[in-house]
């Protein structure tokens, strides 16, 4: 399922943190990693954590948590960064995104469409569901 992209979002995939996390999704979900920011998201494949700026994301605490990351080439096989503007900053071959949302390549196919027409949606209709309470960028989830 497509979560938004913020600025800046480190996405992990779940699979990662269940095996290598101690407590797995349920102490991360828990953890002030996950909880410090009401911006952060998760589907069913992916956390996404959301800052301004990429080099805000505390990698450390990641890598003693257990997750994978390799200091010569700056890139991780549990993680990636996304940026609004810039794209990945490194690839993660089981993520997939556009400009607004980002999805695990197993993500079910409708919530991916539902994504891809909210990225289409016009500027005037954004501001429109702002005005109205309504968050016009939620995780999609699929549909049953």
């Amino acid at each position: 399922m497509p979560t938004h992209i913020h600025l800046a979002n480190l996405i992990i995939r779940k699979t990662a943190i269940e095996e290598k996390v101690v407590g797995g999704c349920h102490a991360f979900r828990s953890s002030l990693l996950f909880q410090g920011n009401k911006l952060n998201q998760e589907d069913d494949e992916v956390f996404s954590l959301t800052r301004m700026n990429p080099d805000e994301f505390d990698l450390d605490t990641l890598i003693a948590l257990g997750l994978d990351y390799n200091e010569i080439t700056y890139s991780s096989i549990d993680f990636t960064i996304v940026t609004r503007y810039g794209g990945m900053l490194w690839e993660a071959d089981w993520l997939e995104h556009d400009t607004t949302y980002a999805w695990h390549t197993d993500a079910d196919s409708f919530a991916i469409q539902e994504a891809k027409n909210k990225s289409d949606q016009l500027m005037d209709d954004v501001i429109a569901m702002n005005e109205r309470g309504e968050n016009p960028f939620p995780v999609i989830r699929k549909k049953y």
